[in-house]
């Protein structure tokens, strides 16, 4: 798999992707003609990352069958709404919460394994840091390769030291579980070059916004 797998630029109202994808889908999963992705992400509410999530599954249909794991009680949520229009079946993590307690994440793991094992994906792709800790532990126990799309490391400068620790913990501990990390900001991949990553697992594609009449006009 390519360096660049499953992340999407938008620019000029068109979306540039890895240019592996098609290599991916031809040559890795004997013949067939899409590979099966389960989404997994902490939390369905309105944000970047779950834009971007909604921006990939729009755009790479019908190269790639998705399906979603959205985690937190909620059991309708912005970013659910938007995959259910476009044909995603979407499933609920409710064990999965915005925290890295022990308790919480063995249960979202488990509860991730079960619906892996049903709806049986080739690749789990991880948006957010606690849904990146659950996908991993969950693609090393079915091994299942996982992309983790990195949104924003916990583990900044600027974060409390509490979190802050935990969260280098979690992600120096896990690294090695990533086959693929993609960072989204130049920054973000700065730090994560100081995690013990396989060779040639890491990858930094900025983040885009479509073009928009307004920006047309100006130039």
């Amino acid at each position: 798999m390519g360096n660049g797998l499953f992340a999407s630029t938008q620019f000029r109202n068109k979306f540039v992707f890895a240019d592996d994808l098609e290599l991916l889908v031809d040559c890795c999963f004997d013949g067939r003609n899409t590979v099966k992705v389960m989404m997994v992400i902490t939390k369905g509410e309105t944000g970047g990352a779950q834009s971007h999530v909604l921006s990939l599954c729009s755009a790479l249909r019908p190269q790639v069958q998705f399906a979603a794991a959205i985690g937190g009680p909620e059991t309708v949520t912005p970013l659910g709404v938007g995959l259910a229009a476009l044909g995603v079946p979407v499933y609920g993590l409710p064990s999965m919460r915005n925290t890295l307690s022990p308790v919480r994440v063995i249960a979202a793991v488990l509860s991730l394994v079960r619906l892996s094992r049903q709806k049986r994906p080739d690749i789990l792709h991880a948006h957010s840091a606690v849904a990146g800790v659950v996908a991993r532990i969950a693609g090393a126990i079915l091994k299942i390769p996982v992309v983790y799309t990195v949104h924003g490391f916990g583990f900044k400068p600027e974060v409390p030291r509490l979190q802050r620790w935990a969260s280098w913990l979690a992600e120096f501990s896990l690294a090695r579980l990533t086959s693929r990390m993609i960072c989204v900001s130049e920054y973000e991949g700065k730090l994560a070059r100081g995690l013990p990553l396989a060779a040639g697992a890491l990858c930094v594609i900025r983040n885009g916004i479509a073009d928009s009449r307004h920006a047309r006009n100006l130039r």
